[in-house]
């Protein structure tokens, strides 16, 4: 079992409503509502708390974990029907109807209460920011129901989970204040009940990479049969090019459902100058040329993207680039992630034929070279980028900076445009686990020559930007999960390194100043009061960082650094893979099909 990340599952699932519906849940009974000693004569009228009567549970996601620390019992309840929703990462859960309901509950006991038989321990179990026993870990307990037709999350602000065993079942009773997650409405509080069995698959060994994904070794040197092309158009709000998704494939038989069952698939991402195509048009155009491979991380230049392992802690996820190699006499799946040598060129004729030539290396050396020739469709599933709120702070927030003496800072030189020195500021505090993420464009000079104020960028596209501006904060999905870019005011993870409270700035000024001091000694401050995103209902984040700075100098690397926010058990990260929100969800793989 997995957990997979909260922007990979929300764009896996289907776009959220945009008004709040009343529901009804399975089996409902309601309580009534008993009126005070003196009432209004005219009072308003009073909902009526709704209690959802669960009656099965999902084996595959009902399973059982132990470490030094705390036992982790993690379950999926639910009334009515549910059903697999397949994505291109796998399989999750969804109710099928909007009658039913689908509630996870990740709770956590004492470490060693567990028998042979792992069992809940009765008691409260209380909804909190941590994985400590007697708690109902927030991060991975939500609901999942239909909202007007739409398909949407319901997540817990506050509440408790009871637990008492029956023999062999336990009495659930899981109380929650809850809002719905793309409108943050309040949903009120919701009650559900469950009284059954349960049985809680043991621990699984730990996964590696060598067990999941097999490493490539021998050279690959082919015709390939087939293409698909999909083109997903501009990757992200703020992304100044587009992306087509191409798999090429030697299988002469695919299967009837279009699974690949042999030989060899090629996986490329191709980042193209901006074409400008629409959601919904068709005839579209692959653009030609020869491209380079890039750094796959964040898709901020023209080229094929790299490919590597995501290693999320609870599985792992192929993103990016890479070659898949079914050995027909043992069936086993072989795996080559892309590296930064090689390239690929396009050959696009009038009539929709592509010549597509590849001379790659994986990570590890070994060629991918292969050739196609044919006619290809391409599908558009391009949407409209329409930037989405991504604040996940419910209130003005003033940072505690109290412990934090120092901050990590990348100088990629010019890696934007001739005219700015590009900067990116991490600090994180260690006691209060919050932090911020500065993305500067300085006027050209000096490493280090940082101190002026900075108002956020009016253009997106980087070769226009301009000196004493700071990029505005932003998620871009790419495949394989989300890039945290850009200016990020606020971000708090709990003990375990989990975010459990974020917010991109949009508006406001970044005073940095330099006190004393040259080089490693010279000490700086950092004063904001910066806006998030949410356009109906903005928060200020406030900080003021006082100490030195850590400089690395990329500035003559070929390839950009990634955004990443240190945590407790990650450093400087790529944003990539490090997840926003990540939460368990079981993945059903299919590694025979990329189709």
């Amino acid at each position: 079992m997995f957990k997979i990340s909260y922007f990979k599952r929300l764009m896996a699932l289907l776009a959220a409503a945009a008004m709040l519906g009343c529901f009804y849940g399975c089996g409902d009974d309601k309580e009534p509502i008993t009126p005070g000693p003196d009432p209004d004569p005219d009072p308003d009228p009073v909902p009526e708390q709704t209690t959802t009567v669960l009656t099965g549970s999902i084996a595959e996601q009902t399973f059982f974990l132990q470490d030094e620390t705390a036992d982790n019992y993690y379950m999926a309840l639910y009334c009515g029907e549910v059903e697999l929703y397949s994505t291109a990462d796998g399989d999750v859960w969804i109710p099928s109807n909007e009658e039913s309901r689908l509630l996870y509950l990740d709770l956590y006991a004492a470490p060693g209460t567990a028998a042979e038989e792992p069992r809940i321990p009765d008691g409260t179990y209380t909804l909190a920011d941590n994985q400590k026993p007697g708690s109902a870990c927030k991060s991975y307990t939500y609901g999942i129901w239909y909202f007007d037709g739409e398909i949407d999350y319901a997540d817990p602000t506050g509440g408790t989970v009871t637990v008492k065993q029956t023999g062999d079942g336990y009495e659930i009773v899981a109380e929650f204040d809850m809002v719905r997650h793309s409108t943050s409405e309040s949903l009120g509080t919701l009650k559900f009940t469950f009284n059954g069995n349960l049985s809680f698959a043991g621990d699984e060994p730990t996964p590696t990479p060598d067990t999941e994904y097999p490493v490539l070794t021998e050279a690959i040197n082919t015709t390939f049969v087939g293409a698909d092309i999909k083109y997903l158009g501009i990757p992200a709000y703020s992304s100044p090019i587009d992306l087509y998704v191409i798999d090429l494939y030697d299988d002469p038989t695919p299967q009837p459902d279009g699974t690949l069952d042999e030989g060899n698939v090629l996986r490329l991402e191709l980042y193209t100058e901006h074409q400008g195509y629409y959601p919904g048009e068709s005839n579209l155009k692959m653009p030609a040329g020869t491209y380079k491979m890039t750094d796959g991380y964040v898709p901020v230049a023209v080229g094929i993207g790299t490919g590597n392992l995501w290693d999320s802690g609870y599985g792992y996820f192929p993103y990016g680039s890479y070659v898949r190699h079914l050995d027909e006499a043992t069936e086993k799946v072989f795996y080559g992630f892309l590296g930064e040598g090689g390239n690929v060129t396009v050959e696009a004729a009038d009539d929709g034929t592509y010549t597509i030539i590849a001379d790659l290396k994986t990570r590890e050396g070994v060629e991918v070279k292969g050739t196609y020739t044919g006619k290809v469709e391409i599908i558009n599933e391009a949407q409209e980028p329409e930037r989405q709120t991504q604040s996940r702070i419910y209130e003005d927030k003033v940072l505690d900076l109290t412990n934090t003496v120092s901050a990590d800072v990348t100088f990629e030189g010019t890696s934007k445009n001739s005219s700015t020195h590009f900067y990116s500021i991490f600090a994180q505090d260690p006691v209060s686990l919050q932090g911020f993420q500065l993305e500067l464009l300085a006027p050209v000079g000096e490493i280090g020559e940082i101190a002026g104020t900075y108002k956020p960028s009016e253009v997106l596209i980087p070769l226009k930007m301009s000196p004493y501006t700071y990029i505005p904060g932003d998620i871009q999905l790419v495949s394989g999960g989300a890039a945290m870019i850009g200016t990020w005011g606020y971000y708090e993870t709990n003990s375990d390194g989990r975010a459990v409270a974020f917010a991109p700035a949009l508006t406001g000024d970044i005073v940095v100043t330099k006190l004393e001091g040259e080089g490693s000694e010279a000490t700086y401050v950092i004063d904001y009061v910066l806006t998030d995103d949410n356009l109906e209902e903005p928060h200020t984040m406030t900080a003021k960082f006082e100490g030195t700075f850590n400089i690395t100098d990329k500035s003559g690397s070929t390839t950009a650094s990634v955004a990443s926010f240190p945590s407790s058990n990650t450093t400087n990260k790529p944003a990539l893979v490090q997840r926003v929100a990540s939460r368990k969800l079981g993945s059903t793989v299919h590694l025979k099909s990329l189709r």
